[in-house]
C-alpha cells in the first residue's frame, strides 16, 4: 500500500491511501481528524485540509466535510442527477468544490468575497480550484486564471500570460478519456456512441436532434462522472467536439450529426 495524496491543515495532516482509505493525524479538537467510515464498495479519491475542517471526495462524486462548521462550510450543495464533484479544496472556514460540468461552488466564510465565484462566458468552464486562507484562485478552460477575496498583498493580481502561453491545470486532477464519437439516427432520436481508441464502447445515449450539442457534451460528462475538460470526444473527421461547440455555440446535435456523418 502507498500514500497517493497528502494535505496539511492547522496542526493536523490528512493522507489518502492507495486502497481508497484516508487517515488524519494531529489536532482533533473539532473532529477534523475523525474520518467517516465508507459504505461497502466506496473509496475516497481526494482529501483537502483547511484550517480546522477537512473535506473528502468520494468515488461516487459526493463530498463530505468534518471538523469546525462555524460558517456553514459543511453545507455542501446537493448535486443534480448524474452530476458529480470533481475536485475539492478547503480554506479558512470555507469550502470550494468543482463540479463535473466545469462549474464551481464555494460555501462558508465570505467576508472578503472568497466564495463569490465569477460567472463564466458561454462555452467556458473551470478546470481547477484552489482555496487559500481568505482568497480563492480558479483556472479557466482557456488557460486564464482569476483570483477573488482578500487582496492585501496583491495575491489576486494574476498577470496575463504572454502571447502563446497559458496557465495549465494539475494533470493529477481527474482522469482523461479520449473517445471516438459516432452520431446516427433521425432528428427526433440521435444516438451518440463513444468508443475508446481500442474500439471498446464506453457510452451510448440518445438525444433529440434539437438538443444543444454543448449541453449534450456536458450530459455525457455527467453520465460518465467525469470532469468536462478530461473528456475528449473525437468526431469522425478527427475534430474535437469541444472545438466545434466553442466555434459554433448554437450548434445542435442534428447539426453535428449532419456535418460529421458516421463512416459506418
Amino acid at each position: 500500500m502507498a500514500y497517493t495524496q497528502i494535505s496539511a491543515g492547522f496542526g493536523y495532516t490528512v493522507l489518502l491511501r492507495s486502497d481508497g482509505s484516508a487517515v488524519a493525524i494531529g489536532q482533533n479538537e473539532y473532529g477534523q481528524c475523525s474520518i467517516p467510515a465508507l459504505d461497502e464498495g466506496m473509496a475516497y479519491i481526494q482529501v483537502a485540509a483547511g484550517v480546522l475542517h477537512t473535506v473528502l471526495l468520494r468515488s461516487d462524486g459526493s463530498a463530505v466535510a468534518i471538523g469546525q462548521n462555524n460558517y456553514g462550510q459543511f453545507n455542501i450543495p446537493a448535486l443534480e442527477d448524474e452530476m458529480a464533484y470533481a475536485q475539492i479544496s478547503a480554506g479558512f472556514d470555507y469550502t470550494m468544490l468543482l463540479r463535473s460540468d466545469g462549474s464551481a461552488v464555494a460555501i462558508g466564510r465570505n467576508e472578503y468575497g472568497q466564495c463569490s465565484i465569477p460567472a463564466l462566458d458561454e462555452g467556458m468552464w473551470y478546470t481547477q480550484i484552489a482555496a487559500g486562507l481568505h482568497h480563492t484562485v480558479l483556472l479557466r478552460s482557456d488557460g486564464s486564471a482569476v483570483a477573488i477575496g482578500q487582496n492585501g498583498d496583491g495575491q489576486c493580481n494574476i498577470p496575463s500570460p504572454e502571447p502563446g502561453m497559458c496557465y495549465i491545470s494539475d494533470m493529477r486532477v481527474g482522469r482523461d478519456l479520449t473517445a471516438q464519437l459516432e452520431l446516427a439516427g433521425e432528428d427526433d432520436a440521435v444516438t451518440l456512441i463513444g468508443s475508446s481508441l481500442a474500439g471498446e464502447e464506453r457510452f451510448r445515449l440518445t438525444a433529440h436532434g434539437d438538443d444543444s450539442a454543448w449541453e449534450t457534451y456536458k450530459r455525457i460528462a455527467r453520465e460518465l462522472k467525469m470532469n468536462l475538460w478530461n473528456l475528449h470526444l473525437v468526431l469522425p473527421d478527427g475534430q474535437l467536439l469541444a472545438k466545434v461547440c466553442r466555434t459554433n455555440p448554437a450548434s445542435s446535435v442534428a447539426d453535428v450529426a449532419t456535418q460529421f456523418p458516421s463512416h459506418n
